[in-house]
């Protein structure tokens, strides 16, 4: 990780809490100055080995799989308003938040960055203001770049695998550090009003006035807090209505680090292609006539904290999560085809005749359709509240989106039909014409 500006980087690995995983640190590499002749052989030199500069620590780094990390000792800070003003419109705007850092040996706060489990997603989606509508989402207004990263994949549904139950339980203890701590701060405001302290400010409104309803229930005690997955909508065909759909992975709406927006947006995460090269989301992101890209992501993840504030109009959220992306490896993964892979068919041994095929290009697997074209970015709606669903082109049935061959879908579904003339020419004849053509060859 590329925590401060340094030119050397160390890591090393915290063992006196028997955890593994491992801390960045930057150190200034020793000298390798060579001793003279003079410093062995004579018995009353002094050596003076270089000065080491103390190693300063940045960052822990949890693995996928590490069960030896200590979540308990993460600390949250309180809840701090920062104020910002927009450059093109001067505006002054204001955030609310907590940092999460884990303390190091020498009280240094360490940013957190875990892994989660390799998983198939359709490529990377745009996303914009909350209360932007849909209709208005463009690339010109796009505000960031997401993922809908599902928790498991179809095929281990009912079944996951030990790195998709470990991510899972991951995301689960820290919404669940995340509730506790937010339920604290604002029982502690709950406190201080009931015992009329008037210099008493609340820093957290909505989200005091989000826990204060719901402090009570048996069921949802905790939701306040929006959750970090969930389940995700589909379409019904026939009514169109929008209906949780159960048979389908829970799904987590991961946000990518960026900065700027529109024309100006600029993304900070690294993503490393095939080949280990660093490459753009815009080349995973899917376009208005193009297949859909299903990619499979492996992603590390920043913990910064916790937003606090409103999560659209309707929302019951009043806190929330803050992740980041802040690397990533991506691949386009292999198709899921029904046809063979292997040639199953004996050797064709007819006789080649000269302009008798279309083997120039003009069919078999490199035929491409000359009336496909591009079009706009196929925009991606919010997140927020788990409705984002709609917005990945598989939505509507993602299993059996996932499930179908890629190379029989049309790629552009609305191109005018092509009407070809047949004609038949009998063997005769056909025989005739080839006789011509060798003749005046």
């Amino acid at each position: 990780m590329k925590s401060t500006k340094t030119s050397t980087k160390s890591s090393t690995t915290q063992k006196g809490s028997g955890h593994s995983h491992t801390t960045s640190s930057e150190a200034t590499k020793p000298s390798n100055t060579k001793m003279s002749k003079d410093s062995i052989t004579k018995p009353n030199a002094v050596i003076n080995p270089p000065k080491v500069k103390a190693e300063a620590l940045t960052d822990v780094f949890i693995p996928l799989g590490d069960t030896d990390f200590d979540w308990s000792k993460v600390v949250i800070t309180e809840p701090a308003t920062q104020k910002f003003t927009i450059k093109d419109t001067g505006a002054t705007m204001s955030t609310t938040s907590s940092k999460a850092y884990y303390p190091g040996p020498n009280g240094e706060q360490l940013s957190i960055y875990f892994q989660i489990a390799k998983q198939a997603t359709w490529g990377i989606n745009g996303s914009w203001d909350i209360n932007l509508a849909k209709k208005d989402q463009r690339p010109d207004n796009m505000k960031g770049f997401q993922i809908g990263y599902p928790l498991t994949s179809l095929e281990t549904f009912k079944n996951p695998t030990d790195d998709e139950v470990y991510t899972k339980n991951t995301f689960d203890t820290i919404h669940k550090r995340g509730v506790d701590f937010v339920s604290g701060e604002c029982q502690k405001i709950k406190t201080l009003m009931e015992n009329g302290d008037e210099e008493t400010k609340n820093p957290i409104p909505t989200t005091y006035g989000s826990w204060l309803s719901l402090r009570k229930s048996k069921t949802n005690a905790g939701g306040f807090m929006k959750p970090i997955y969930a389940l995700t909508k589909s379409i019904n065909k026939e009514t169109q209505e929008k209906y949780i759909n159960k048979d389908k992975p829970q799904t987590a709406y991961l946000k990518l680090a960026s900065a700027g927006k529109g024309s100006a947006l600029k993304c900070k995460t690294g993503i490393y292609g095939p080949g280990d090269k660093e490459v753009l989301p815009f080349k995973y992101m899917r376009f208005g006539t193009e297949q859909s890209i299903l990619t499979d992501v492996e992603c590390v993840l920043h913990w910064e904290g916790i937003y606090y504030g409103a999560h659209g109009d309707g929302s019951p959220y009043g806190s929330s999560m803050k992740f980041r992306i802040v690397q990533m490896n991506i691949s386009p993964a292999p198709r899921m085809s029904s046809l063979p892979t292997r040639r199953m068919l004996a050797s064709n041994q007819a006789v080649e005749m000269d302009d008798d095929d279309n083997s120039d290009g003009e069919g078999g697997s490199d035929f491409q359709n000359p009336l496909i074209g591009k079009s706009k970015v196929d925009v991606q709606q919010n997140d927020d509240d788990f409705d984002g669903d709609d917005d990945l082109k598989e939505d509507e049935n993602l299993g059996e989106e996932m499930a179908q061959d890629d190379d029989l879908k049309s790629d552009e579904p609305d191109a005018p039909e092509v009407q070809v003339e047949q004609i038949t020419v009998s063997s005769k004849k056909k025989n005739e014409l080839i006789k011509n053509r060798k003749k005046h060859a």
